[in-house]
C-alpha cells in the first residue's frame, strides 16, 4: 500500500474519531423537550435521537466501541507503516542521523497524528456544545446504523460492565431527575437570554412556591375573619354586611367554631331590595371545610368545585383556624391585588441603610425569597409567617425594640399590636465572635 493511501486512511480514521466524539456529546447535551417538539413536527431524525437518548448505556457502548476501534487502527497505521516510511525517508534525506532516524521519525509521526486528532476531536465537540439538538438529529441515523452493526459487541460489553458493577455493588442506578434548583436555574437562564420576561419568571416562582406551602400559610387567620352571628338582629346583620369588604361571610351561632354555613351578601341584599326582612337561614349555603395542613395545591380542586370558591380551614380538633379563597391562591402567584379597603402599607420595604422592614403577617417563605435570605430552612411545621418565625426563635411574646439573631441576620421587633408582632426589621450582621460563628454554622438562634 502506498504512503498516500495510508495517509488517506489515517485521515478518514481521525475524522471518524471526531464524528463519534461529536455524536456522543450532542446526544448527551440535547434537550429532550426540544427533540420532542421537533419529533411532533415530523422530524424523523429527532425521533431517532430520542430513541438513542433513552438508551444511554447502549449508545455510549456503541460510541466507545467505535472510538476504541478507530484508536487501535490509527495507532497501528501511524506506529508501524507511517513511522517506518518516515524513518526511511529521513535516513535517505539526512544520512548523518544514522540510527536516530527511526526513533525521530516515530516521535514526529506520533506528535503530528496526536495534534491532528485533538484538533479534529475538539472542533466537532465545540459544534456539539453550541447547537446540540441540530447536531443530534443529523448524527442520529449514522449512529443508529453503527449501533446495529456493532450490536453483538455492545451486548457483550453491556453484560461485562454489568458484572463489573455488580462486584462493586452498583448493579442498578436510579434514574436521573430534575431538581427544583435546576428548574429555577433554567428559568433564570431564560430571563437572561430574553426568552422569558421578568413577570413570567415571578409567576413561575409563585407557582413553585405554592407547591411547597400548606393551606395555613395562605389562609386569612381567624382574628381577621368577619362573620355573622345567626342570633343577631336584622339591623346588626345589615350593619355588618354594609361595613364588610367581603362578599361572602361565615355564619355561626355564638362562636365561630359553631359554624352553620356561608352567606353571600348578594343574597341578603336581594331580600332587602325585595322588601323582605333578612332571613339568614334561607340564604345559608354549605361551607366547605379543609384541614390546615393540606398542601396548598390540593385546595385548588376544592375551590374549583365549590360554587363559592371559599373554604373554611380547621385544625385537628375541628376548631376554625381561618378562611382560604381562590384570590389567596391567585395572589401567591401574581402578587398582591389592589383593594379599596386593603392596607396600603407594603409588606416588605428596603430601607436606605440596607435593612428590611417586614410585615409580621407576611408568609415567611415569601419573605425569605423576596429578601434573598440564605441559610434559613423551610417554615414547614413550626410557623408560617415572619411573626411566627420570631415567636419560634424567642419562645415568648416580645416587647417593642427586642432583638434576636439567626444566622447572618439580626431581627428587631419594630411594632406590636397587642400580643401580635406587627412589624420587624431585618439586618445583615457581621459574624465576628467564635460563639456567633458556631451558632451561625449550626443555625442556632442567639437571643
Amino acid at each position: 500500500m502506498s504512503i498516500w493511501a495510508q495517509l488517506l486512511i489515517l485521515f478518514v480514521l481521525i475524522l471518524l474519531n471526531g464524528f463519534f466524539a461529536m455524536s456522543e456529546l450532542a446526544l448527551m447535551l440535547a434537550r429532550k423537550v426540544r427533540l420532542e417538539t421537533m419529533a411532533v413536527n415530523g422530524h424523523r431524525g429527532a425521533r431517532l435521537a430520542l430513541v438513542l437518548a433513552k438508551r444511554p448505556a447502549h449508545f455510549l457502548s456503541t460510541v466507545q466501541a467505535g472510538i476504541t476501534l478507530v484508536g487501535i487502527c490509527t495507532g497501528a497505521i501511524s506506529g508501524s507503516a507511517l513511522a517506518a516510511e518516515a524513518g526511511r525517508w529521513l535516513l535517505t534525506t539526512v544520512p548523518v542521523l544514522g540510527q536516530w532516524a527511526a526513533p525521530l521519525a516515530l516521535v514526529v509521526v506520533i506528535t503530528s497524528v496526536g495534534y491532528l486528532s485533538l484538533v479534529c476531536e475538539l472542533a466537532p465537540k465545540q459544534l456539539a456544545v453550541s447547537n446540540p439538538e441540530a447536531i443530534a438529529v443529523v448524527v442520529a441515523w449514522p449512529m443508529w446504523m453503527v449501533s446495529a452493526v456493532v450490536a453483538p459487541m455492545v451486548w457483550l460489553l453491556a453484560k461485562s460492565i454489568y458484572l463489573v458493577l455488580r462486584l462493586f455493588g452498583y448493579g442498578h442506578h436510579a434514574p436521573q431527575t430534575v431538581t427544583e434548583e435546576e428548574v429555577r436555574a433554567f428559568i433564570a437562564e431564560g430571563v437572561r437570554a430574553g426568552v422569558l420576561k421578568p413577570a413570567e419568571r415571578d409567576m413561575m416562582a409563585g407557582v413553585m412556591r405554592l407547591a411547597d406551602w400548606r393551606v395555613r400559610a395562605l389562609m386569612t387567620p381567624r382574628p381577621g375573619i368577619e362573620w355573622i352571628d345567626v342570633d343577631d338582629d336584622p339591623a346588626t346583620v345589615l350593619h355588618k354586611v354594609r361595613e364588610s369588604r367581603y362578599s361572602r361571610l361565615p355564619v355561626a351561632r355564638g362562636d365561630l367554631d359553631d359554624l352553620l354555613g356561608i352567606v353571600q351578601a348578594k343574597d341578603l341584599l336581594d331580600q332587602h331590595l325585595d322588601g323582605h326582612p333578612f332571613d339568614i337561614h334561607s340564604a345559608l349555603r354549605e361551607a366547605v371545610v379543609i384541614h390546615g395542613n393540606n398542601p396548598a395545591l390540593s385546595v385548588l380542586d376544592v375551590l374549583r368545585s365549590s360554587p363559592l370558591h371559599l373554604a373554611i380551614v380547621v385544625d385537628e380538633y375541628g376548631s376554625v383556624q381561618g378562611i382560604i379563597t381562590a384570590t389567596d391562591i391567585l395572589q401567591t402567584i401574581v402578587g398582591s391585588l389592589a383593594s379599596p379597603d386593603a392596607d396600603p402599607r407594603p409588606q416588605v420595604v428596603r430601607r436606605k441603610d440596607g435593612s428590611w422592614l417586614v410585615d409580621g403577617e407576611l408568609a415567611f417563605d415569601m419573605a425569605r425569597d423576596l429578601m434573598g435570605l440564605k441559610g434559613f430552612p423551610s417554615s414547614e411545621g413550626e410557623y408560617t409567617t415572619v411573626a411566627g418565625f420570631a415567636l419560634a426563635c424567642l419562645g415568648r411574646i416580645p416587647a417593642v425594640g427586642e432583638q434576636f439573631h439567626c444566622g447572618h441576620y439580626s431581627f428587631e421587633v419594630i411594632n406590636m399590636e397587642g400580643r401580635r408582632i406587627d412589624q420587624l426589621a431585618v439586618y445583615r450582621r457581621i459574624v465576628d465572635t467564635e460563639e456567633d460563628q458556631i451558632a451561625d454554622d449550626f443555625g442556632i438562634p442567639l437571643v
